[in-house]
């Protein structure tokens, strides 16, 4: 069976090819990393490799690509050619993007800036309360917007509500900034957010950016689950491989697409189709030729 996954591995790679260049075409994409163990002969043991994910929340694609590190090669290659937005937490790779390509405006992850003043709860309880509630005032706004089902340009509007919001929020960040130890969990709280301020705050002059990036991380559970089923992979062409399958899988379920019925038609048709034609073969190309044939 392992056997059939690698032979089936370039049909797949061609897939995820597909769905990555759309995802880069799309004008906006949040992006993340997790670990994967991989096998290493040479070190007779295993080496914690990492998968690179992009997804297009407007697609709804999502793109796993496997790296032996968390180096700048990474993003830094996929985004040479990109122009559009960038959402991402604040690992400072991600940070360097913006001084390398001009054409890609870049934003952070409030889920990420709320997470440092819950880690800082114990350390300091009023003050975390404080950040933590005002924050909620901003996801307030983003829960409105999913109910009313509003659109891009009504979301924007709608995020003119978050300004004062944030405004006070800066200011309270500026006061207490002073009054706290740098290094301690609130400390480093506040300056996650103030040295960022315009990273996570310009989100609101768009309707298109999410207020945070948990779509790409919902994205990547599947792989921890992984983790925990199958360990390791057998060698770094297998973490390659393992890649493709996450990339296809994951876009089918952000679609709503059944994976294994997908790869039935998927594999019936591949081999017929031109090169230039796979995009026939996507997982919402499949949405359409089911609903043709009922």
């Amino acid at each position: 069976m392992n056997g059939w996954v690698h032979q089936l591995s370039p049909y797949m790679k061609l897939m995820s090819e597909y769905i990555k260049q759309k995802i880069l075409q799309s004008g906006y994409i949040q992006q993340d990393e997790s670990t994967i163990k991989v096998m290493d002969g040479k070190k007779q043991g295993t080496h914690t490799g990492y998968m690179w994910v992009m997804g297009a929340p407007g697609l709804q694609y999502v793109c796993f690509e496997y790296h032996k590190g968390r180096g700048r090669e990474g993003p830094i290659d996929n985004l040479k050619d990109y122009k559009g937005h960038l959402q991402t937490d604040a690992y400072q790779v991600y940070e360097m993007i913006d001084k390398l390509y001009g054409d890609v405006e870049h934003f952070n992850c409030w889920a990420h800036g709320r997470r440092k003043f819950v880690e800082a709860m114990a350390n300091d309880k009023p003050r975390s309360e404080y950040a933590l509630g005002q924050i909620q005032k901003l996801y307030a706004i983003e829960q409105k917007c999913r109910d009313n089902g509003c659109t891009y340009d009504e979301r924007k509007e709608e995020r003119q509500a978050a300004n004062p919001i944030l405004e006070q929020l800066k200011d309270w960040l500026d006061a207490e900034a002073i009054k706290v130890t740098p290094r301690s969990p609130i400390g480093k709280a506040i300056s996650y957010l103030t040295t960022r301020w315009q990273k996570f705050t310009k989100y609101t002059g768009h309707g298109i950016v999410e207020i945070d990036n948990n779509i790409i991380e919902n994205a990547i559970r599947p792989l921890a689950l992984g983790r925990k089923n199958y360990l390791f992979a057998g060698n770094h062409d297998a973490a390659t491989t393992i890649a493709y399958y996450y990339t296809i899988f994951g876009t089918c379920k952000a679609l709503g697409v059944n994976p294994y019925d997908y790869m039935v038609w998927f594999l019936s048709k591949v081999a017929y189709t031109k090169l230039e034609n796979i995009g026939n073969l996507a997982p919402d190309a499949y949405i359409k030729a089911v609903k043709n044939i009922t």
